[in-house]
C-alpha cells in the first residue's frame, strides 16, 4: 500500500495533543468498546517533545460516523488518517483490538514511512500478529456470532467498566451495542504480514486471556515476529496499560529514545 487508502466520509479526525512540530509522535489505537480517551492518563509520562495522536473508530458517543463493515473496512479509515502522520520517528501503540489495528496500520505503510516507526507496541493483543480468522469463520454481520448476553458477560469479565454501568439498563445496552460492533472487527480480522520494525509485546499478569504456565499470546506473538521482540508482563488485568505506572513509564522511555534518534 503506497498511499493512504480511501475511506468513507464521517471517519473521525485524529485527536492530537502536544507540540505542532514534535520530535516524535505516538499513534495510539484503542480497545473494543472503548475510545481514544482511554490513553489520556499516559500523556503525563510522555516527553515534552512528543505529540500524542489518538486514532478513533466511529460510533463513539461524541464522535458519530458510519459503522465499518468489517476489520478491513475500518482499517482503510484508520490507515488513511495515520499515513501522513508517520513523517518522523513514530511509536505505534495499540491495546487489545487496537493492537490488531496498530500492526495492520504499520504493515500498510509504504517502506519509507515504515522505516520511521521506532517501535510497535502491541498491548493485550488477542492474536499473534500474523494470525487471523479464516474467511469461512468470519461472521457476516455484528451480533451474528456473539449474543448480547455473552457481550455483557465479557464486560464483567475483562473489567474496566464502572459498577454503575450494570445498574443502568439504557447505558448497559449502549455499551453492549458498541462492544458488539467493535468485536465484529476482531471477528473479521484477516491477519497480516510480518512487519520489519522493533516489536514490544505487553500483557497484564491478571488478564483473563493470559494463563500462567501456558504459552501466552505474547509468546505466540514473539515467535511469529522473530528474534528481537521484547515481551513484557505488567501487574494488572486486561486494562493494565491504563491503570499502572510501569507501562506508562515504559512508553515514555520508548518515546524519549525515539526523540533522541532525531537529534
Amino acid at each position: 500500500m503506497s498511499a493512504p487508502p480511501e475511506h468513507r466520509a464521517g471517519a473521525p479526525a485524529p485527536l492530537r495533543i502536544g507540540p505542532s512540530d514534535p520530535a516524535v509522535r505516538v499513534l495510539a489505537l484503542h480497545h473494543a468498546g472503548g475510545s481514544a480517551a482511554a490513553f489520556l492518563p499516559l500523556l503525563p509520562h510522555l516527553p515534552a517533545e512528543c505529540e500524542l495522536v489518538l486514532l478513533e473508530l466511529p460510533n463513539r458517543a461524541a464522535r458519530p460516523g458510519l459503522s465499518p463493515d468489517d476489520f478491513e473496512d475500518a482499517l482503510r479509515g484508520l490507515a488513511a488518517q495515520a499515513h501522513p502522520l508517520v513523517d518522523r520517528p513514530t511509536v505505534v501503540l495499540g491495546h487489545s483490538l487496537g493492537a490488531l489495528f496498530a500492526h495492520s496500520v504499520t504493515a500498510s505503510l509504504p517502506a519509507h514511512r515504515q522505516r520511521l516507526v521506532h517501535a510497535l507496541i502491541l498491548s493485550a493483543s488477542p492474536f499473534a500478529p500474523q494470525d487471523g480468522i479464516p474467511p469461512h469463520r468470519r461472521p457476516p454481520a455484528p451480533f451474528a456470532h456473539r449474543t448480547e448476553a455473552q457481550l455483557t458477560e465479557d464486560l464483567r469479565l475483562f473489567g474496566g467498566s464502572p459498577d454503575a454501568l450494570f445498574a443502568d439498563p439504557a447505558r448497559l445496552a449502549d455499551a453492549v451495542r458498541l462492544l458488539g460492533l467493535d468485536m465484529h472487527l476482531t471477528d473479521t480480522y484477516p491477519g497480516g504480514p510480518a512487519v520489519p520494525v522493533p516489536h514490544h509485546l505487553w500483557h497484564g499478569l491478571e488478564d483473563p486471556t493470559h494463563v500462567p504456565g501456558v504459552l501466552s499470546r505474547s509468546a505466540d506473538s514473539a515467535a511469529s515476529v522473530g528474534a528481537g521482540a521484547e515481551v513484557r508482563a505488567f501487574p494488572g488485568g486486561h486494562f493494565f496499560l491504563f491503570s499502572g505506572q510501569e507501562p506508562a513509564a515504559e512508553l515514555g522511555r520508548i518515546a524519549a529514545a525515539a526523540a533522541r534518534a532525531t537529534r
